[in-house]
């Protein structure tokens, strides 16, 4: 059964503010820190988060986003250097909220096909897999929700003027960040 255009635009509208409100507050965080952004995102979503370094993620993964009984967890490789580990960090709370669907369900067919395979062949099928992954619409607003984030995070309290301008236009590192 399609689904009323109204209802559809009206989830659209919904959930593009709440991105907006996600990354306003974010970037109002003074300093940025994981816990903290964990907070927010639990607040904008209504499901409890926790965001975790993880020494046992699958080879070439950076990061995954479980739904678990008790609520949401993030993990993050934990030998990602910060702003790589923060964008991880967004990334997979850009999938929490766009909606989509958990990484525990979508590895339920990869374990599937998996199960035919040496185990020596598992790591590179897992890498391909989730390289590929990148190309699909989800994986897309993801890492779109992942970026303009950490381009607020930032740039956020920058000086304005034509010093800004400058730094902007070099790229200058920010170190808000903890």
């Amino acid at each position: 059964m399609p689904e009323d255009p109204a209802d559809l635009n009206m989830t659209r509208r919904t959930r593009r503010r709440t991105l907006a409100a996600v990354q306003r507050h974010t970037a109002q965080l003074q300093p940025f820190t994981l816990p903290e952004f964990g907070r927010i995102l639990s607040d904008a979503s209504g499901i409890p988060v926790s965001i975790a370094p993880s020494t046992t993620l699958p080879p070439a993964v950076a990061g995954r986003w479980l739904r678990t009984g008790s609520g949401d967890l993030i993990e993050y490789d934990a030998d990602l250097p910060d702003i790589a580990r923060i964008n991880t960090v967004l990334h997979e709370a850009g999938h929490i909220l766009h909606g989509h669907t958990s990484v525990e369900l979508r590895l339920d067919a990869g374990q599937a096909l998996c199960s035919i395979l040496s185990p020596a062949a598992i790591g590179n099928f897992a890498h391909v897999r989730y390289r590929s992954a990148y190309d699909s619409r989800c994986e897309r607003e993801a890492e779109s929700f992942a970026r303009l984030t950490l381009r607020t995070i930032l740039w956020s309290d920058a000086d304005t003027g034509e010093s800004a301008t400058i730094r902007g236009a070099l790229g200058f590192p920010r170190t808000r960040i903890e």
